[in-house]
């Protein structure tokens, strides 16, 4: 299953790779976009993300975490036309208790996505 990338620095809009066999692989290397395992729990789709390289950044802020760091992310439709996104970071050698951040998206049929292109030269839309 492929999902769009968090914010860990936009991920450079990279798509993001969430494995829903269960398992995280024990000889994965700290990568920027971390190691992601997906499962079901009745109506909310829970990704768990270890192995989140040091120099990624967890806001635009730039917010410093360790290689401890634990991300979990709860993706529920609370409706027909609202996902709700609850993101729990955990990181004991780096936070005093996790950090929970929720998020509500809406449903809009009207808009289409485009790409962010940093260079004019590559825009394949004005």
């Amino acid at each position: 299953m492929v999902v769009p990338s968090r914010d860990l620095g936009e991920g450079g809009g990279k798509p993001r790779l969430v494995y829903v066999d269960g398992k995280h692989d024990p000889g994965m290397w700290d990568t920027y976009m971390g190691e992601s395992v997906g499962r079901w729990e009745g109506d909310t789709f829970i990704v768990d993300t270890v192995k989140i390289a040091i120099y990624a950044r967890l806001s635009s802020d730039g917010i410093p975490h360790s290689a401890a760091l634990h991300m979990t992310e709860r993706f529920r439709l609370r409706d027909r036309n609202t996902l709700e996104v609850q993101i729990t970071f955990a990181d004991p050698k780096m936070l005093a208790k996790p950090w929970v951040v929720t998020a509500t998206y809406e449903r809009r049929d009207n808009l289409r996505p485009i790409e962010n292109d940093c260079d004019p030269k590559e825009r394949t839309r004005p």
